[in-house]
Order: structure tokens, then sequence, then C-alpha cells
């Protein structure tokens, strides 16, 4: 976090921090489906591994043995809407299925484990957590400073 002394005289409406949120989101993104891709849940845990009896079915399938990547729709999360300046909010969601089905149903289940083995696949990783406050330091410092805060460093 920016250490501060003494700020005044700031503006916090003016700052217009959409791009930052916008920032936030994509690293979000991007770690949800390195996670995903990877076998990984928001812990840094392994996916619990699949049953014999689902490994069976998907290879009747010709579906990848892992978890989470049947369709490959479960990491196919992303913005909407995007933040502006004049709504600085910008939502990570999931899509709707190219079946019909609704995938925030379905990832809600994996996520809480409800009736198959808990994998946390969505939400804010530490790892998340660890690159937006790297991003984000040196922006956010940089703008309090251009706005008048004295004793920023």
């Amino acid at each position: 976090m920016a250490k501060v002394k003494h700020i005044k005289n700031i503006n916090w409406d003016g700052l217009k921090l959409h791009n930052e949120v916008n920032i936030v989101a994509d690293i979000i993104v991007l770690d949800i489906k390195n996670g995903v891709r990877q076998g990984q849940d928001i812990n840094g845990s392994a996916f619990k591994p699949l049953k014999e009896s689902t490994s069976k079915q998907k290879r009747r399938k010709g579906q990848p043995n892992a978890p989470l990547i049947a369709t490959g729709q479960m990491h196919e999360v992303y913005i909407k809407p995007r933040a502006t300046r004049g709504k600085e909010i910008a939502n990570v969601q999931v899509p709707r299925g190219r079946d019909g089905v609704n995938r925030i149903v379905v990832g809600h289940i994996h996520n809480t484990g409800d009736g198959v083995p808990k994998r946390e696949w969505f939400g804010i990783s530490k790892r998340a957590l660890k690159k937006i406050d790297t991003s984000l330091k040196f922006r956010l410092k940089e703008k309090l400073r251009q706005k008048g805060g004295a004793g920023i460093r």
C-alpha cells in the first residue's frame, strides 16, 4: 500500500479510476482462465481428481480427462460491462453455455461442491491479489500526486 503522511484537498471523485478497475478485472479473468487450464483452484491447490465413472464418460464423449474443461466453457470468463469514466464498475462473468445451460449455475455448483467434488475455480486468488497490488501501487500513487496529495511516497 502507498504510505501516506498527509493528503489534503483531493477530489476523490475526480480520480477517474476506470482504467485501474479494468486492469484489476483483467488480472482476475486471466488468473481464473489459467487456474482452470492448469487444474488449480483459487487457493493454489490442485482440483480433486475425477471419479472413474466420470473419466469413462468423458472418454466415450472424446472429452479431455481433466476437471472443468469438458466443453471448454468454464474458463471462458469475461468482463461485462467494462468500467467507463461514468461507471467505474467491471463485472467478471461466466458465459451462458452453447447448449443453453446457464454456466453461472454450473460454476456455482462446482465452486461450492453441491453434489460434486468441490473445485473452487471462480474467485480472486492470492496470486491475483499480489498481481493487483503490484500493478496498482504505482498508478494510484501517481494519480494521487497529480491531484495534490502531499507526502505520498
